[in-house]
């Protein structure tokens, strides 16, 4: 199970740590974050482009974790897919992901 916790955790993390610092560079808008009407308010209250960047970094670990609680053959699926399930943590949080899709700032730039 906490592998499982992990491949969830790791892109949640990737996506706060990367608007935050890049596309924002730590300036927040206190009062906006609180606000229905601000400069953080999504249409529908959701901003999907982090949504996206959220779901590709959780992809590439679907496989392994299929495997692990029994639903596929590990057989079925590359061994080297299975041992990145083991690394879920990392490979969702910083080695996959389309946080450059997460762009809402004009300035942004990856480092």
């Amino acid at each position: 199970m906490p592998v499982a916790c992990s491949s969830l955790l790791g892109p949640v993390g990737r996506t706060r740590i990367v608007d935050y610092f890049f596309i924002r560079r730590k300036n927040l808008v206190v009062d906006d974050l609180y606000s229905f009407s601000g400069r953080y308010a999504y249409p529908g209250g959701l901003n999907s482009k982090a949504l996206i960047a959220l779901l590709l970094g959780i992809l590439p670990n679907v496989p392994g974790f299929l495997t692990t609680i029994g639903v596929v053959n590990k057989e079925s699926v590359p061994f080297w897919i299975n041992d990145l399930y083991n690394y879920a943590w990392f490979g969702g949080g910083w080695g996959f992901g389309g946080d450059i899709l997460f762009d809402d700032e004009e300035h942004f730039q990856m480092i």
